[in-house]
């Protein structure tokens, strides 16, 4: 895994967790506006990972052992995170 990539994966778990947590609550009466914001924050993580893609210090490789413990860590984090803030 490169690390631009770890990058965007960690991005990807922030965002969801803004989305789940403050703007979906938020909308909930409209479902367009949570849609539309939905649809922004992943087009600004898609031009977010193209433009990581670039960049010679973060096209270096992590080893198969750690890229795995990372994104373990990283999921179990996120979920810790989400279920301790409802």
């Amino acid at each position: 895994m490169r690390r631009s990539t770890f990058i965007s994966f960690i991005t990807l778990l922030v965002l969801l967790s803004i989305y789940f947590l403050a703007i979906d609550p938020l909308l909930a009466d409209n479902r367009w506006a949570a849609f539309l914001i939905y649809l922004l924050m992943f087009l600004g993580l898609s031009l977010l990972t193209k433009k990581l893609h670039g960049f010679a210090k973060l096209d270096k490789r992590f080893d198969a052992q750690t890229s795995v413990w990372l994104v373990v860590g990283a999921l179990l984090f996120f979920t810790v995170f989400i279920s301790a803030w409802q």
